[in-house]
């Protein structure tokens, strides 16, 4: 136990053969590059003891390393078996000699990771031994050593994959007291080799970005204004010391929007300008305060596919409103691919985590004439990337189009028709002659909360009205 905690702690010793590592090379490493190259360091004792390969005739002692070859089902849990077919080094804990079977048998264990470790521990968690049979009959024969071209440790981890977590949790905390490492995301390299960069040159992505007006990758910035290529040997350093600058010295200015590879970069400015004037962006209205009920035990859970039923706020911003559960699984990113499912079109979109919406999808409502009551389903296609379809008619259908002032954050219906393959759902969809009782509504809706406008909604369009309908804001 104490070696496997050994094996996990980083040492003044590793950090100076990570520091060593990376002198061999311009390139950045991401961590787990380095994890790997010290998990064969920290375990290279393991390596120099000679390997005797397994026969059941021949004798062997505690301590001695055994290769042996697999191609069985192996028991990994209670109710998993896995296939196994490869070479493992194991290590003899163990000698009982079995008078009933002439042999002795050998308790081994295995300090590898990948199937055969998992197998091995299930069988300790069951208190299981794992035994191999050896001087058959008392042969004793002398075992053949295992060629180092042989040695399967050096095509695989030396670790179990919780011993790795485990040392990378250690090395980046200790990788990020060094003053001698940069680092940028999980990438790292030596202070000394870093690119300086100068002001001019991030003067003149700003000035790009802010003509562009579309987010950036990395790589772009590198090549357009370092004038290297992806082929050239420093590249990916350009790429890291670009990053480390932007984010930390001007994260005022440049904001990362994307994970994609190295990264995307826009201004901060042009993505806090885009929700102005907006309908969505609007500001809410006052919530009373409630008497304290009793909270549900259940809560809703929302996934993709998500359907949303668009309302005029959303289509006028192109926007989409998005429940707040969501924000964990989408906030790791700024900036989306919608992919229109029937025309094959692409749209950049932009997450606002704080106030759960997505802009950019103002062309496809425009083009489309989208009105207020559209189902649209999201798809998830990747950590990065979306599908998004609405319902449509066979046939085009006239719908009403509202206008928007922002100023008075207030609609209006000016007589304008839009005809559309575009289906909205009957019952929530709002009809001209029941917006012609809706809108006259806001002289009276000044220093209303949210509880008096439901309130004076519901008193205009009560059982009691001819036009009584359900209605979607």
């Amino acid at each position: 136990m104490d070696k496997e905690i050994n094996a996990t702690q980083v040492t003044d010793e590793d950090i100076l053969f990570v520091e060593k590592e990376l002198a061999q090379t311009r390139k950045p490493l991401s961590l787990r590059e380095i994890v790997g190259k010290l998990a064969f360091q920290k375990t290279a004792n393991q390596r120099g003891q000679d390997v005797k390969k397994y026969d059941p005739l021949c004798v062997y002692e505690i301590g001695d390393s055994i290769y042996k070859e697999y191609n069985e089902p192996l028991i990994v849990s209670s109710k998993t078996v896995e296939n196994f077919r490869g070479a493992v080094v194991l290590k003899v804990i163990n000698k009982t000699f079995y008078k009933n079977f002439n042999c002795e048998m050998l308790e081994v264990d295995y300090s590898g990771g990948g199937t055969f470790r998992k197998y091995i521990d299930y069988m300790k968690k069951t208190k299981t031994q794992v035994l191999l049979p050896s001087n058959l009959e008392g042969k004793a024969q002398i075992p053949e050593k295992m060629g180092t071209e042989e040695d399967p440790r050096l095509s695989e981890l030396p670790m179990t994959d919780r011993d790795l977590r485990t040392l990378e949790k250690n090395l980046r905390t200790a990788l990020s007291k060094s003053a001698k490492l940069f680092n940028w995301n999980d990438y790292w390299q030596l202070v000394g080799n870093q690119v300086e960069i100068p002001e001019e040159k991030i003067k003149a992505m700003e000035s790009y970005l802010s003509e562009n007006k579309d987010s950036t990758a990395t790589e772009t910035l590198v090549n357009k204004f370092f004038g290297l290529e992806p082929s050239h040997d420093q590249f990916d350093l350009f790429c890291l010391s670009l990053n480390y600058l932007l984010e930390k010295k001007y994260k005022k200015d440049f904001l990362y929007v994307s994970p994609l590879n190295w990264g995307k970069w826009h201004l901060k400015r042009i993505i806090n300008s885009l929700p102005e004037n907006l309908p969505l962006s609007a500001s809410l209205a006052r919530r009373p305060d409630f008497e304290e009920v009793e909270k549900p035990q259940l809560s809703i859970v929302h996934t993709f596919p998500l359907k949303v039923y668009l309302t005029w706020r959303e289509i006028l911003s192109g926007g989409i409103k998005i429940p707040k559960s969501l924000n964990k699984e989408l906030s790791h990113s700024r900036e989306y691919i919608f992919t229109d499912a029937d025309e094959g079109k692409n749209y950049s979109v932009y997450y606002y985590p704080s106030s759960s919406f997505f802009f950019g999808l103002k062309d496809f409502y425009v083009n489309a004439n989208v009105p207020q009551g559209t189902s649209l389903t999201l798809e998830k296609k990747g950590p990065l990337q979306f599908a998004f379809w609405i319902k449509k008619s066979k046939k085009k259908v006239s719908v009403v189009k509202l206008n928007y002032d922002p100023k008075e954050d207030r609609f209006a219906d000016k007589g304008d028709e839009v005809f559309t393959f575009s289906l909205p759902n009957k019952i929530i969809y709002l009809e001209r002659e029941t917006l012609a009782r809706l809108l006259p509504l806001y002289s009276q809706v000044d220093g209303l909360d949210l509880k008096q406008l439901l309130v004076l909604i519901f008193k205009n369009f009560s059982l009691q009205s001819n036009n009584f309908s359900l209605h979607y804001l």
